[in-house]
């Protein structure tokens, strides 16, 4: 990124969604696929981000967030930051499900600032909506005797039949506390008492930490100019969720926008992708692009693994993304 470099290469920034961060499988894998070896790696420069519910997030901050306008808003200002030091041909966003809300936002609101900074998105196997997911597979894990479930309460409605992917999908969160975000956390905060989180306790813990970053949110940013709180509500964690949604703010993307998910994702209900896909209705900039198999997040081991590599690469040609609405 030498800013005397004749020649600049463009910036892919990249996220891979809930409890996952650079350390995570998602981003190990991106890299093992796309960045590894220098014969056939992504021309581009690539920053791995740390998604708000990350275990270093938590450990640097204070604060366990749940991504999507409060996490775009991180994004942006990081990239304010890079595209003063750095020379180059362009800022991308790639996000992978709960970071593919990070995207969409991120995108919305360089346009409103006018800031200028990103020229594409793609968001792979978006989580549009952290209610439904993961908030139904946290809705579904076990609390103490005697404790109701908070995201119970949250989904304002009794929740659907539970179904044996459910069940898988529920573990699979625990797995990613005790495997990724404990383990990291403890990484990163060595000087204190190591983070010992009990099952039972998961759902509670992520309840009580997303509301305390929406306190955090409220106190820092309520009525200042910079913070859009017109149109994303911070009075409560519910508020916020209900506001953010992607089905409810797809049809203000202004730049070029990918959004690829598969039928048989088995994390996100294919039901919500195609309301976002509704809602972007005859929005120019966006293309929603469905395939029968894909899973979630795992495009490689269907296709292999030039498949995304090859969208990825479409989508810094400055040629296709100055031509995108030329058709339309």
């Amino acid at each position: 990124c030498d800013s005397k470099v004749k020649n600049p290469a463009p910036l892919i920034m990249a996220s891979f969604g809930f409890l996952q961060d650079r350390w995570g499988s998602e981003a190990a894998k991106f890299y093992e696929l796309y960045l590894k070896d220098p014969t056939a790696r992504i021309p581009a420069h690539v920053m791995i981000l740390d998604h708000p519910t990350g275990g270093p997030f938590l450990a640097d901050n204070g604060h366990l967030s749940i991504g999507s306008y409060d996490d775009a808003r991180m994004w942006i200002e990081a990239a304010q930051y890079i595209s003063r030091e750095y020379n180059l041909s362009g800022i991308h966003l790639l996000g992978v499900s709960m970071s593919g809300q990070t995207v969409v936002h991120a995108l919305i609101e360089d346009r409103r600032l006018g800031l200028g900074l990103f020229d594409s998105g793609i968001a792979v196997s978006i989580a549009p909506d952290f209610r439904q997911a993961p908030g139904i597979q946290l809705a579904r894990l076990g609390t103490p005797q005697g404790v109701e479930n908070p995201w119970v309460r949250a989904l304002l409605a009794p929740l659907p039949y539970e179904t044996l992917t459910d069940t898988i999908q529920s573990r699979v969160v625990l797995m990613f506390i005790e495997k990724q975000f404990i383990s990291n956390y403890n990484r990163v905060h060595k000087a204190g008492k190591p983070l010992e989180l009990q099952p039972e306790h998961v759902a509670i813990f992520l309840r009580k930490e997303c509301e305390n970053r929406i306190t955090f949110l409220r106190k820092q940013y309520q009525g200042l100019a910079a913070w859009n709180h017109q149109d994303f509500s911070l009075t409560n964690l519910d508020d916020y969720m209900e506001t953010t949604r992607i089905a409810g703010v797809i049809d203000r993307v202004q730049t070029p926008l990918v959004l690829l998910s598969a039928r048989d994702d088995p994390a996100v209900p294919h039901t919500q992708f195609r309301e976002v896909q509704k809602a972007a209705g005859k929005n120019p900039w966006v293309i929603c692009y469905n395939t029968t198999r894909g899973g979630h997040f795992a495009y490689d081991i269907v296709y292999g693994k030039a498949y995304l590599g090859r969208i990825i690469r479409l989508m810094m040609d400055l040629e296709i993304l100055r031509t995108w609405n030329s058709d339309k």
